[in-house]
């Protein structure tokens, strides 16, 4: 993988002594929000070459989180010039914990958390927060970010495929993602997200 945004933790940018917790119970680093990578590999003797978009965080905690967790989404995309993070967490009191990450042509643009981060699953019939026994199926997302004085951003990812489900309460999908600064022009590009949950009455 070759970086093309810089590193970035929970709620900051990168940089020495930075906070990498995200909640309480979850901390998080991501060293490569985003990439070009280079695939090369021999599949039952056959050469398989591609190149696409590479991504690499890690999260962790001192015990599983998913006990105080009522629902998240969380993804990453490229759209035009503009690289997005998102990861948004609902805990079992419904208290919201949201952060976002962008940049723009590899600088960075906007990275920390609050309540000027809002994300939002949608679909027919889906409502937010997701109850549990809902069976609304979810098309996508959309992720508005306050980014202060660098401006408004609102983007929408619209799901083409479902590449893993779990039965435990586990999606995560490819699709497409447009969107860009409010009142600017708005691009075209793909983006990968997850949802966990929901996991109990909302």
């Amino acid at each position: 993988m070759q970086s093309i945004a810089p590193p970035h933790v929970a709620c900051s940018a990168a940089h020495p002594g930075a906070s990498l917790e995200f909640h309480w119970d979850l901390f998080w680093v991501n060293l490569v929000p985003d990439s070009v990578a280079f695939v090369n590999i021999t599949v039952n003797g056959t050469s398989v070459v591609f190149e696409g978009s590479g991504y690499h965080d890690k999260n962790w905690g001192g015990y599983s989180f998913v006990p105080y967790l009522n629902q998240w989404y969380r993804g990453h995309g490229r759209v035009g010039e503009y690289t997005v993070v998102w990861l948004h967490r609902m805990d079992i009191s419904g208290r919201i914990t949201s952060s976002a990450y962008i940049t723009k042509d590899s600088e960075n643009l906007y990275s920390g958390c609050g309540d000027g981060i809002i994300v939002r699953p949608y679909g027919e019939g889906v409502t937010y927060p997701i109850p549990a026994n809902s069976t609304a199926a979810v098309e996508g997302v959309t992720i508005y970010v306050d980014a202060r004085n660098v401006g408004k951003f609102a983007f929408t990812t619209k799901q083409t495929s479902l590449v893993e489900t779990l039965a435990s309460g586990y999606w995560r999908w490819i699709g497409t993602f447009s969107g860009g600064l409010v009142g600017g022009l708005n691009s075209t590009g793909i983006a990968l997200w997850e949802q966990m949950g929901p996991f109990v009455e909302a």
